[in-house]
């Protein structure tokens, strides 16, 4: 690296980001980070400034500079023509550099290149889109094609090209469950017409299912034997007191969840199940009480878990909405949910129920990606008739948010037209600040922290917590 500054131009101002053939960042540092590359867990983090990340000096002294990055974590593969940018994103002066990149121990030069191929194809197996055969459906290995219906998949025992399955009287697709006499016409329509007088001994016609159901006339008898006696009231005794437990109903996604005394309402998003509506829970998940009734600078210095409610006796509130009255607290406790600090989204006694947790910054950013490009996430993630300016509001996730607002030291804030809800990340090179997501309804959009700062939200700022199923 020949580098010639002045000023305060350093070279560890540089930024320095390594881009593959597709175009995606294998590995990056220096000042001026950008949020997508901190988010991009995929991408390997050289440091930042305030520590040589790859050893170039913090002075402005000329000359020739050399570092060696390690590459096993970047996964070096594909052919075509790589990149590696550095450009200037702090300091003053001028600065003029030139950069020579050497690639040392490349795969595939030499005689150990190809160790393994299996399906001696002339391709090595790690770079091999099939180690095997092709099928005549081009599946790797695959059975080939089914029955006459081509390379469609079908379940054991389909009948046609559709899937269906003969039935008891041997029609594809039928719906005939049984013919037990085996005389061509189903039992079900056979009973139909005979009524009562097709069941057999020990069995009566039942006008609801249509069948003969089984009669059994001596409930009493437990043992079986024909006779009610004194067998029969030792089984019933040996059973007395016996807690017969309720039918268990399975949870699924979409179901109110019950925790602390109320029902939340879950809604399933693009494959993942969040709370429909904002936490209020006055407890952790381990039942402790969390830190409440603080004021002023007791608020702003806390280094542990505080809740509040929009509008209590405790700050001074501003009430900046058109559709309620967020500084009537009871009217917020019902509407808004409860609003947290960050250190009681990462206490270890948890803010969530069990088996969920607060979303990281990254699975709010899997959020917002995996929308179409031509959708506003916003207007599908906002509850209809709950914010000042809704036009467009489709609600269409199910998601409701809501705009709660903030309280940062004395004050409630930003009512009516702003939802912001905490991640469980810390923002990394300001650790008093941690990454939240925001949905604001003058401008129509959804965010992650802001691309625009250096840093994100203060850490004894309350937001909405929203949790999401593990």
């Amino acid at each position: 690296f020949d580098f010639d500054g002045s000023g305060s131009s350093w070279p560890i101002d540089l930024y320095v980001k390594v881009e593959d053939a597709a175009g995606g960042c294998v590995g990056f540092g220096g000042y001026g980070n950008t949020q997508d590359l901190w988010l991009d867990t995929s991408c390997t983090h050289l440091g930042y400034g305030g520590e040589p990340y790859i050893g170039w000096p913090a002075t402005t002294e000329a000359g020739v500079f050399s570092a060696v990055i390690d590459g096993e974590d970047f996964l070096l593969q594909g052919d075509g023509e790589w990149v590696v940018t550095i450009w200037r994103t702090f300091g003053n002066g001028m600065a003029q550099w030139q950069v020579d990149v050497i690639l040392h121990g490349v795969c595939g030069q030499g005689d150990e290149a190809c160790a393994n191929d299996a399906d001696e194809d002339g391709i090595c197996d790690f770079e091999d889109d099939c180690v095997g055969v092709y099928d005549a459906c081009g599946v790797c290995n695959g059975a080939g094609e089914t029955l006459a219906c081509g390379c469609d998949s079908l379940p054991d025992g389909a009948c046609d090209c559709d899937g269906n399955q003969l039935d008891a009287l041997g029609v594809c697709g039928g719906t005939c469950a049984s013919d037990v006499n085996n005389n061509g016409v189903c039992d079900l329509d056979e009973l139909a017409q005979s009524g009562a007088s097709a069941c057999g001994d020990g069995t009566v016609w039942d006008e609801d299912s249509q069948t003969c159901v089984a009669f059994d006339d001596c409930p009493s008898d437990l043992d079986g034997n024909g006779d009610v006696g004194v067998s029969d009231l030792l089984i019933l005794l040996s059973d007395f007191g016996l807690v017969c437990p309720p039918e268990v109903v399975e949870w699924a996604c979409g179901d109110p969840l019950g925790y602390q005394g109320y029902d939340y309402a879950t809604v399933e998003i693009f494959g993942e199940c969040w709370f429909a509506e904002n936490l209020k829970a006055e407890n952790y998940a381990s039942g402790a009480p969390i830190l409440t009734d603080l004021e002023g600078s007791d608020w702003t210095s806390a280094t542990e878990g505080t809740t509040a409610v929009f509008g209590d006796d405790f700050a001074e509130c501003g009430n900046d909405s058109s559709i309620g009255d967020p500084c009537d607290e009871e009217w917020s406790l019902e509407n808004y949910g409860r609003l947290y600090n960050w250190y009681a989204v990462v206490d270890d006694r948890g803010l969530c129920p069990a088996g969920w947790h607060v979303p990281s910054a990254s699975e709010w950013q899997a959020l917002l990606d995996s929308f179409p490009s031509d959708e506003d996430p916003s207007i599908a993630l906002k509850a209809i008739d709950a914010w000042n300016s809704d036009p467009g509001i489709t609600n269409s996730t199910g998601f409701s948010a809501v705009p709660a607002g903030v309280r940062c030291s004395d004050s409630y804030t930003n009512n009516g037209f702003q939802a912001w809800f905490w991640s469980s990340d810390e923002f990394p090179t300001y650790p008093s600040t941690a990454f939240y997501f925001i949905i604001q309804g003058s401008i129509g959009s959804a965010d992650v922290c802001d691309e625009e700062l250096t840093n994100c939200l203060n850490k004894y700022c309350g937001t909405s917590i929203r949790c999401l199923q593990d």
